[in-house]
């Protein structure tokens, strides 16, 4: 077995590492039940996440107010929604 190079992680998760999208369930499970809306979603099974991907199931206003939600994030779990790869299906 070959030696791999050690990478230095200051934050975040290595892109493409084998426990990444682990590591980044963990730390999304935190953030997702520090706020109330989420947290009610994701206990219904409306809120589903894998890696760094989610879905939101439901009417317009449900998902507007995920939407808003997950904005509040940003800040103190220096998570950013990226606006260009997200939408709104139905």
């Amino acid at each position: 077995m070959e030696d791999c190079p050690a990478i230095a992680v200051s934050h975040g998760v290595p892109q493409g590492g084998v426990l990444s999208p682990f590591l980044f369930n963990i730390y999304l499970e935190e953030a997702i039940l520090s706020n109330t809306t989420l947290r009610d979603l994701a206990l219904k099974g409306k809120l589903l996440a894998y890696a760094d991907d989610l879905a939101i199931a439901g009417d317009r206003q449900t998902i507007a107010n995920a939407i808003e939600a997950l904005l509040t994030l940003e800040g103190p779990f220096n998570l950013i929604v990226n606006k260009k790869k997200s939408e709104i299906l139905g």
